[in-house]
């Protein structure tokens, strides 16, 4: 994310990375990627289109094992990129998957998925 000199950017996160918050001094559109190990899987989720600006964070909740993301969107509306892909230590090949989502304003996105193996993808919106 660009920043201009002068402005302040924010970015909170706890301690085991799975609550974040991001405001940024005028809204800007940005990728947030997020990777876990669980047993032999890698699982790695990429949304791009997402965007904070000032006085709205956008704050995101992620699972211990990556089967469940939310967003919230605070800004207008916005298509959002998700890509997820997963990779056995055992494989040479990763699985990938991508969707695109229209997320209206005060919306949160919520990203599932019960299934890494077949990267079933399930996703909702709900107003804030």
């Amino acid at each position: 994310m660009e920043t201009k000199p002068g402005q302040v950017d924010e970015l909170k996160m706890n301690s085991d990375a799975s609550q974040v918050s991001i405001a940024m001094a005028e809204e800007k559109p940005f990728t947030f990627t997020c990777s876990r190990l669980v047993g032999d899987q890698v699982r790695a989720l990429t949304i791009s289109g997402i965007a904070a600006g000032a006085g709205k964070a956008c704050e995101m909740n992620v699972s211990p094992e990556l089967d469940e993301l939310d967003f919230g969107n605070r800004h207008g509306l916005r298509n959002v990129q998700i890509f997820a892909t997963t990779a056995i230590s055992t494989s040479d090949k990763p699985a990938e998957k991508q969707i695109q989502v229209s997320l209206p304003n005060d919306h949160r996105l919520r990203i599932k998925i019960p299934d890494w193996t077949n990267l079933a993808l399930q996703t909702t919106t709900e107003a804030l």
